[in-house]
């Protein structure tokens, strides 16, 4: 299984779930955490494109050194990708959205609940 599963925008606005596998499990919670975070920018050399289990789109990554941060956007809407996100998650204090209605879609579709009980921890 995976080691880091992620939802990435590519530069023509397609969604992709991006899958990492790492073998050093030293590393993994520091890339986890740290590196691989919403706004992230990031190139992929040879990206493995496949389709899920479930039928999705999406890249596996088996080198993580085939990736290649470019940086960061600090002001990155977690639900549309708005580089203007004024308002922060007020439980976890980390995911960040440009509206109410952007927070409401981010936790009925895209399950932020989750993300924020373990970020809230």
């Amino acid at each position: 299984s995976p080691s880091i599963s992620l939802l990435v925008q590519d530069q023509n606005a397609q969604v992709y779930r991006l899958f990492i596998y790492i073998h050093s499990p030293d590393s993994l919670n520091h890339l986890a955490t740290e590196v691989y975070v919403p706004g992230c920018q990031m190139e992929i050399s040879n990206p493995y494109h496949r389709l899920s289990a479930y039928g999705k789109p999406s890249i596996r990554i088996d080198e993580p050194k085939s990736i290649v941060v470019m940086g960061r956007i600090e002001q990155f809407c977690r639900c549309c990708g708005s580089y203007k996100a004024k308002f922060t998650c007020a439980r976890c204090q980390v995911s960040r959205y440009c509206s109410k209605e952007c927070q409401t879609i981010d936790w009925k579709l895209y399950k932020h609940n989750i993300v924020c009980n373990i970020i809230s921890e």
